[in-house]
Formats: structure tokens, sequence, C-alpha cells
């Protein structure tokens, strides 16, 4: 997990992290919510999905399709209006 933390959340990165084996979608998920603790409170974040829910929606995740073009993509929406 410490690679991990290193690594580029660049869709391409990540794709080929998974094809290779080298990480999964839970560790990606831990990595991401591991920066945004070391950001600390800048005010980025309205809201997030609580860390447990989000990494047992990304082991769900070893059971569907990995051909799907955003599989174990992290993503944030940004909304215009609090």
């Amino acid at each position: 997990m410490g690679m991990m933390h290193q690594q580029s959340l660049a869709i391409e990165t990540l794709r080929d992290l998974y094809r290779s084996g080298a990480a999964s979608p839970a560790e990606v998920v831990e990595s991401v919510y591991q920066r945004i603790a070391a950001q600390g409170e800048d005010r980025v974040w309205i809201g997030l999905v609580p860390r447990e829910a989000a990494l047992a929606r990304a082991c769900e995740l070893a059971a569907g399709s990995k051909d799907l073009p955003l599989h174990g993509i992290p993503f944030a929406v940004k909304d215009n209006i609090d």
C-alpha cells in the first residue's frame, strides 16, 4: 500500500496496475482516503462517502466486469450549489 500512496491516479496508470495485479480498487480507495487525510482540512470536500462504504464498494468490484472503461477509477463530483 505504501507504493500506491505514491502512485499516479491517472486512468491509464490505474488500468495498468489493475491488469498487472499490482493494485486493486480497494487499495486505490484506501490510498485516496490517506491522501485526503494527509492534505488536512483544506475545505475542498463538502462531503465524502464514508471510508468503510467506499472500501466495501471497491471490494465488490472484484466480482464485476473489469472490461468496463471506468472500472476501479476513483472520481469526485463537483456540485456548484451547496
